[in-house]
């Protein structure tokens, strides 16, 4: 299984509809990826932490370096992901969401961030 993180308000690339469905041209994109390759892959949002994405215990050697990078947390990115959880946990009362934040590390956290500029479309 593949995770790919899109924008979630980036049209005509990648958005999300009011139903919550994937539309746009990286979605497609990575849609006949999978199906060429043979593999599974789901999408998830990159929009609501305003284009930045976190993740618990990553495994760097799965990070394709030459198009994004991981980095370890600073003060501020600790802060932004535990008031990510706990929102999360405030709409959803996730019970992981609840063991994240009762035993929060931000050692265990990472921010991948993209090592490209896009180039205008022309």
């Amino acid at each position: 299984m593949v995770t790919v993180a899109v924008l979630t308000d980036a049209p005509p690339y990648s958005y999300q509809t009011p139903d919550g469905e994937w539309q746009g041209l990286a979605v497609d994109l990575w849609n006949l990826i999978a199906a060429e390759l043979h593999f599974e892959s789901r999408l998830t949002g990159a929009g609501l932490t305003g284009g930045r994405v976190y993740l618990y215990d990553l495994d760097g050697s799965r990070l394709n370096r030459q198009y994004v990078r991981a980095e370890r947390l600073d003060a501020s990115g600790a802060a932004e992901v535990q008031t990510l959880l706990k929102e999360h946990v405030a709409e959803t009362s996730s019970k992981l969401g609840k063991r994240l934040l009762k035993e929060f590390d931000p050692a265990r956290f990472s921010r991948v961030t993209t090592s490209l500029s896009p180039e205008p479309i022309e």
